[in-house]
């Protein structure tokens, strides 16, 4: 089910919650022809769910709230290259090869470490080792909503757990 009441878990500021506050800012750009900026409202997915997910299906944050963190903690990651070139898997030459042979071949689609898996520059233990190395370097999402005040990290640790328990039910299909 959506949580519809979680008011009691985000900041209050000046007899308005800082939820309303987004929505607010949200509605008013809304009304500017930008319809990217939403919020969910409907009934959670039957289906596991990433936090980001959780929290926009939740009706907590706004699509274009999440848009942003994801962008965020994309553009803050290292890249899979970077963390290859330090491990000695690739060198600096074998990086600008694929690069450039993707840009050759028009391969835009493809992430940077499948084009070099499928090349065979990268074994598959060493391609998931690159992308499980980068995914640990990431900063968690929720800590952009902390920092942004649309969530406490309290808030965030007991979505977390809404979540772990959302997921659970989805896996074995109670919901």
């Amino acid at each position: 089910t959506a949580l519809n009441k979680f008011s009691p878990l985000v900041k209050k500021n000046n007899n308005s919650t800082k939820k309303e506050e987004h929505k607010k800012k949200s509605s008013t750009a809304s009304t500017c022809k930008n319809t990217a900026d939403h919020f969910y409202r409907g009934l959670l997915p039957k289906r596991k769910l990433l936090i980001g997910q959780f929290l926009y299906y939740s009706g907590i944050v706004s699509w274009k709230t999440l848009i942003d963190a994801l962008t965020r903690q994309k553009m803050q990651r290292p890249p899979v290259g970077q963390i290859a070139l330090k491990w000695g898997i690739l060198s600096r030459n074998d990086i600008h090869a694929i690069l450039k042979q993707r840009a050759i071949e028009r391969e835009f689609e493809k992430r940077f470490v499948e084009y070099a898996y499928l090349k065979g520059y990268l074994t598959s233990f060493q391609r998931l080792a690159l992308l499980g190395k980068q995914r640990s370097l990431q900063r968690p999402i929720g800590e952009f909503f902390v920092e942004k005040g649309i969530l406490m990290s309290k808030d965030v640790e007991l979505l977390v757990k809404k979540l772990q328990l959302h997921n659970h039910k989805a896996a074995i299909k109670i919901i």
